[in-house]
């Protein structure tokens, strides 16, 4: 009774904790923090990989022994995951590779869409007298899925090939005349592109990829700081932070931002979302 007792209090806190952390971030948006070091994110995925990859192969052998075939595709659950994980980390721009490519942001939901598929079909009750998943099977599985692997890596880093990169300034004569309307042509809107440089000020820099030759994108910092210029004047006391007001900054973008926030305050600005972090 005891036992039962434990594993429904622990089960009730597994449940809980995470909503009970989503209301708080929902509630007091300034707690979610924004923080990236690429060196980190490389070891922390990293290491993830490398235990899916020893607990993939230890279950993997387990199964052998009891010729368990549903028990092999858990393993692959382990292993697919492990695969993708270890691919993502390895393409963390600024740590074996300069830039993003194709593989580093569809990698890690591409490998546990595959750690699903083998999850879901080892739920299937194989028919009685049978593993499951003959031995023969297991091992063209095995290999299809390493296949998989080395192909999605191989094709990642060919399909975005990043030749060069231009460090312009934001209204520099070359990237207005040269850069703006090829990325324009390619996106079809040149609005998006002119959007993405207002959160840059006239000194800093831009890296324009280049597709043999040809931009094909604009690489921004994750996160900006900058002034508000203008804005409505906040309220004393005002920490409300879930109603919001426009500003405009000191680059001319123009964000929704607290209404405790005054002209003169220094912010960060998430520049993927165009949404407001924090004061900086």
């Amino acid at each position: 009774m005891e036992g039962t007792r434990g594993h429904l209090i622990a089960l009730v806190a597994a449940l809980t904790l995470p909503i009970a952390g989503l209301v708080l971030l929902l509630t007091v948006p300034d707690l979610d923090v924004m923080w990236e070091h690429h060196p980190s994110h490389f070891l922390l995925v990293l290491g993830v990989a490398v235990i899916n990859a020893v607990l993939g192969f230890a279950m993997g052998e387990a199964a052998s022994r009891r010729d368990d075939g549903r028990l092999f595709l858990v393993s692959l659950v382990l292993l697919a995951s492990a695969g993708f994980l270890a691919l993502h980390a390895l393409a963390t721009p600024g740590v074996l590779i300069a830039d993003k490519n194709n593989g580093f942001v569809i990698a890690t939901p591409l490998g546990l869409f595959l750690a699903a598929v083998f999850a879901a079909a080892s739920a299937i009750q194989p028919e009685t007298g049978t593993s499951g998943v003959s031995r023969s099977a297991r091992r063209w599985i095995r290999w299809s899925l390493l296949a998989v692997i080395v192909g999605w890596a191989v094709a990642s880093l060919a399909g975005r090939r990043v030749d060069e990169v231009y460090a312009a300034t934001r209204g520099n004569p070359f990237l207005i005349e040269h850069v703006l309307p090829e990325l324009s042509a390619a996106a079809g809107d040149s609005g998006d592109v002119e959007e993405e440089l207002e959160f840059l000020q006239p000194s800093a820099t831009v890296q324009i990829l280049t597709v043999d030759g040809r931009p094909a994108g604009v690489q921004l910092p994750a996160s900006v700081e900058l002034n508000v210029m203008d804005t409505e004047p906040g309220v004393r006391g005002d920490t409300v932070s879930n109603v919001t007001k426009p500003a405009t900054l000191e680059t001319g973008a123009v964000v929704q931002v607290p209404l405790f926030v005054n002209v003169g305050d220094r912010i960060k600005v998430d520049t993927r979302e165009r949404r407001y972090i924090s004061r900086a």
